[in-house]
This record gives structure tokens, sequence and C-alpha cells, in this order.
């Protein structure tokens, strides 16, 4: 029977219909296909023409893996124009002529990134590409390499494409000694914050200082940063010999087994040796797994860049390619984790022995295993083993990237507010790696004042003021009697709307009774402000509303499990998602924006709960679109209340 590929299909119809989509797909790049939740979810209002869009893959290369593989390809029922010979001959062709030039020294410096990109995606191994790289720019300015790469992401090229040229670039910051390590990475900091036209030349390696300063003060958010990266970098260097000696001992290489066991001897292992010299696989996999467990517990300080760093330097700043680049990599090295995390729990509890390549196999070619020895040996072979090492040697990277690039550049460009409200939002995320958050005497005195920090937004933004003193002017009776300062605008406005409501958090007791007990008056009764505010915070749901301007503007308050800073509030939400989330926002809002979507659920295991996030369109009695809520509830007790019930009705099952 043909296999008949419809483009206009939902990626969920067409894996349910054809499985073999889902691994053609992620071959391709679509990767989140492997995820259950995102398949169950997303994959049902995605199809491949969306998917080309959203992750930058051209449709003709879709479509001539799905021909390769035997699909016959139409688009919603029509057959889709075959590609000609003429037209495939054309492309070998000018791949080949591309391939010529670039083995030609370059003059271009994008062109001879491009070329190593290429060489990437084509499988050639990193670290020869990574000799090169050194080769070939060792002696060039680093303005020159932070130019290019901003400059393949302007002409098209996929993020996250253009990552894999940062585990290349981290090559500039390798040196023989410590000192030029960091003359390396001062120089990448000069690049990366070089003055963009009409703006004040300043001199930034100097700024480095300034990052130090901020380090020593105690309870610094980058104080904190910093600890949490010491703590880190120590763990990795105390623990990373046994896993290169069994990798070594696993590959055969000579000395890998003498390596292990030294490691073993020194540690006082003794429960990891058996008594003919071979390796006690249980006692191996259970400190595997409490160290993959330790590792995974630093993707706190992850979350704490996306949401407090990067998007300021995003939006406020407009330094967005070092910051989004390493955005990137932070979200790869915790999907990494969670991928080994998972393959770990699974390989676990089964009963069948993978082969040593990490690579799928047929049925007949299984081999039944009993004792948990048998498991734990097929869990750690050479190739599970490898993928460890180098997410670990990802994360020792990024130490040295935050320390030397994103710190340094963090210190020069905010101010003293933002450090502040950076510091108070801090505080609602778990202690990373055992460091807690220690007190900030100043930011303790100054308190918590999200009026300062949006003022300080909101100064020189020119278009925003106009429009906003045109909406003042149309509104000026709506809310406030008194006039807004000259220049304040509408963002002002909001500011002081949010300050009211805001006062009582940050102690200002002093409002009057109208303020605080004045009612809102609505179609379904009335509520006076304080018992709204207190009614939103009870609900057991985390509520997110975006306007209609696609702009944050809500959540209730309490305990998150999915944070939610204050200074995001005012702030696109586009900015607050990593670059590999953002387009899949973006869709969304748009279909709702359409009226092609009203709700779009989403499944997800976070911390071994099961939780249920809904972005739901918000519309007026009119149907108009208003804005976007998102609903995160946690299921835990709604699995529960399932499981036993199921238990006590088999049959219903």
């Amino acid at each position: 029977m043909d296999k008949i590929l419809d483009l206009d299909k939902s990626v969920a119809s067409l894996v349910k219909e054809y499985p073999e989509v889902a691994d053609i797909m992620a071959d391709l790049g679509f990767t989140e296909i492997k995820n259950p939740a995102m398949l169950a979810s997303v994959g049902r209002i995605m199809n491949l023409k969306k998917g080309s869009q959203m992750k930058k893959i051209p449709m003709e290369e879709i479509v001539r893996a799905f021909r390769e593989k035997g699909f016959e390809i139409t688009d919603g029922g029509k057959p889709f124009p075959a590609e000609s010979v003429d037209s495939a001959e054309e492309a070998e062709i000018a791949k080949a002529a591309d391939s010529a030039e670039a083995a030609k020294a370059p003059v271009d410096r994008a062109e001879a990134l491009r070329s190593l990109l290429d060489r990437l995606s084509e499988g050639e191994d990193l670290e020869s590409v990574r000799a090169d790289f050194v080769r070939d720019f060792k002696d060039v300015d680093p303005t020159e390499i932070m130019r290019a790469e901003q400059g393949l992401m302007e002409s098209g090229m996929p993020l996250s494409k253009v990552q894999k040229l940062c585990d290349v670039h981290s090559a500039l910051f390798h040196g023989d000694t410590r000192e030029e390590k960091i003359a390396n990475a001062e120089r990448a900091v000069q690049a990366s914050l070089k003055n963009q036209a009409g703006k004040e030349e300043k001199n930034y390696i100097n700024k480095s200082v300034e990052a130090d300063a901020l380090i020593q003060i105690p309870g610094h958010p980058l104080s904190t940063f910093t600890k949490e990266n010491e703590a880190l970098g120590q763990y990795l260097e105390n623990t990373k010999a046994r896993w290169e000696g069994l990798v070594e001992s696993l590959s055969g290489k000579a000395g890998g087994k003498e390596k292990a066991e030294k490691v073993e001897k020194a540690e006082g292992a003794e429960g990891e040796q058996g008594a003919q010299g071979a390796p006690d696989w249980e006692a191996l996999l259970a400190v595997f797994s409490e160290e993959l467990a330790k590792l995974r517990s630093f993707i706190v300080h992850y979350a704490k860049k996306g949401d407090l760093l990067y998007p300021l330097l995003k939006v406020k700043y407009d330094i967005s390619g070092p910051s989004q680049v390493m955005w990137t990599v932070d979200d790869e090295i915790r999907d990494t984790l969670g991928e080994l995390n998972r393959e770990l729990s699974e390989k676990s509890k089964g009963v069948r022995a993978l082969k040593n390549t990490g690579e799928d196999w047929d049925d007949e070619e299984e081999e039944y295993i009993r004792s948990k020895a048998e498991i734990a040996e097929s869990i750690l072979n050479s190739f599970f083993l490898k993928n460890y090492l180098a997410v670990r040697i990802r994360m020792e990277e990024m130490i040295y990237k935050e320390e030397n690039i994103l710190f340094p550049m963090c210190a020069l460009q905010f101010q003293k507010e933002e450090w502040i409200q950076i510091y108070f939002d801090s505080k609602d995320y778990e202690a990373c790696f055992s460091v807690e958050n220690a007190i900030w005497k100043e930011a303790e005195e100054t308190g918590n004042t999200p009026e300062k920090w949006r003022a300080a937004e909101s100064a020189g933004n020119s278009e925003r003021e106009k429009s906003g003193r045109e909406a003042s002017e149309e509104h000026s009776g709506d809310v406030h009697n008194t006039a807004l300062p000259q220049g304040a605008g509408k963002m002002l406005e909001d500011l002081l709307r949010r300050v009211e409501s805001l006062e009582g958090k940050s102690g200002n007791r002093g409002e009057s009774p109208s303020a605080s007990d004045g009612e809102i008056i609505m179609p379904g009764g009335h509520l006076k402000k304080n018992e709204l505010i207190a009614m939103l915070n009870t609900l057991p749901v985390e509520i997110t509303f975006v306007d209609k301007d696609n702009i944050n503007r809500f959540f209730n308050e309490g305990p998150k499990v999915f944070k939610r800073p204050q200074m995001a509030i005012d702030r696109e939400v586009f900015s607050c998602h990593p670059p590999k989330v953002e387009p899949m926002v973006r869709m969304i809002i748009g279909n709702f924006r359409d009226g092609k979507e009203d709700e779009v659920p989403i499944w997800m295991e976070k911390g071994g709960k099961p939780f249920l996030v809904r972005y739901m369109a918000v519309r007026d009695k009119e149907q108009n679109y208003v804005g976007t809520l998102e609903a995160v509830t946690d299921m835990t007790e709604v699995k529960e209340h399932f499981r036993q019930y199921f238990k006590s009705h088999p049959e219903e099952l």
C-alpha cells in the first residue's frame, strides 16, 4: 500500500498513521518530536509546513527526505510538485562548488564560519573542526567572529546551527595558562560589547574589574551566580576521572582500567571493584544515578539566567547575540541531562540489554538479562557515558563563558535598581548546589521596589513615551485625576496602577480605605480589591495573563513551579522565552489572535509531578481577542484519584 503523507495534516496524526515519521523528522532537526508531551499537545496543531517556517528547515529538504523513504507527498490532498532532475542536479553542482570554494582560504570570515558549520552539519567530529578553527582564527580579532556570527543569524541561518559555532568558538577562550585564557576571554568581552553606530565608545575590557567588584559584595546576584559556578566546577573536577577511565577501559584504550582503579582506590570506593578486578556495575550505577541527579539540580542556575539576565540584556540593552546563543546552550544542557535521566530510568526498569552503540535493534537481536548487575552494565556502556562526559564538558565551558563574557556584560550594563530587582526575584528560586542566597544589605535597606526598576526602564524610550502621552491624554480621567509628569507616558501610567496594587506587598500600609476597599463592579457581581487579590491568590492554579499587545500584565502571587519574576511584568512575552521556544509561543498566540485556536493543553512532568499547562485565548462578549491566559495546574491529586479508582474498577480500563 502506498504511503501518502499530506503536508496539511498535523504532525501528531502523521506519526499515529506512520510511526516512522517521528524518526525522519528527528533526523531533519525536529528533535522535539521525540518528547511525548510535545507530540501530544503542540503536535496536534503543528503541520510540516508550519514546522518548516518555525525551524527554518527548507520545505524542499523535508519533502526530499520523505520521498527517499518511499512516501508520496500531497498538499491538502493534491499532489505536491515533484522536484525536477535538473534542479536536483543544479543543487548538487552548487553544493560541490560551495565545497570547493570552502576548501580555499576564504577572505570573508562569515563564509569561513559557514563552511565550518557545514562540516559540523555533515557529521564531522567537533574536535577536528575546533582544531581548524583555532588554527585559522587564533590571530583574528574576535570582533570579526562576533560580527560574523550575528550576520549569520541576521541572514536567516537558524540559531540552533549558529549555536554549534559556540562550541567551536569556545576554543578562543582556551589557552595554555590561566593568563592566556583570561586574555582571550577579555578580548571576547570587548568584541561582544563593541559599540554600535551612534553609541558611546567605551572600554569594555576594564569593566571586568567592575564585575569582580560586584562579585565581592555579599548577597549580590553576581556573587551568588559565581559561588554556584565555583561549586559546580569543583564537583565536575572531583568526579570526572572515574568516568573518563571507565570509558577508556570500555573502549579498549591502554591505561583506562588502571586509571579507573586508581580513582576508586583514592576515593576509597571499595564497593566499585569486583573480586575478579571487574567493575562492580551495581555500585557504579548507584554512584552515576546520584551524580546525574546532582547535576540536574544545577538547572536552577540556568533558569535564573533565562528569567533574570538574558531578557533584560535583549530587551533593554539590545544585546541579543551572545545571550541568545548561551541561552540555547543552557537549554541543550538541560535537555541532554533530562534525556540521560529518562534513559537511565527506562533501562533500569526493563529487562533488555541494548547494544553498546546506543542504536536501536530488532526484536530478534534482543538478549534477555536477569541480574541487576547485567542491567547496570547494559546502561553504563561507552556510548551512554560518552554522552554524559560530553554534557559535563559543556557545563564546564559554560562556567567559563558566564564568568568571562556574560557577567562582565551584565556588570557593564545593568543599573543598581535592576540588580536589586534581580536580587529579590532570585529569592523565589531554590538553592542551587547548596549555595544559599546571602543577604545583600544595601538591597534589603532599599526594599523591594519594582516601581524604581520600571521608572528606570521607561527612561529614554521616546517612541513609547509619545504613544503613551497620546493614550494618557485620551484617558486622563480614567484612574488618576492628577496629570502625569511630562514624558512619563502610558508605561508610567501603567506603573502607577501596578504600584497601587502592590503597595500592601511592599510594606506601604498608609493607603486610604477607599483605595484598598473600593469595589470593582463586574457583570457577575462586585468585589473589593483586596478580596479579588486574595481570591486570585487562593486559586490552586498558577495564572499568567498576556494582553492583546503581547505584554505580560499579571500573575497571581505565591509559590510557583514555573517562576514569574516581577521584572517580567510590562515586558513583551516573547522576550521571556528561550530562542527555541519563542517561535512556538508566537505561533500559539498568533493562532489565538486569528481565531484558529481557542486552547492548547500541554501535559508535562516537572520535579516528578504531573502538570497540565493550558494556554487559552481570552475573548470579550463580541469575541474580540483581548489576550492569552496561561494556567498551570498540579495534577498529582487527579492522578492519584484515578489510580485508586481504576484499581478498584479494573474492568473499566
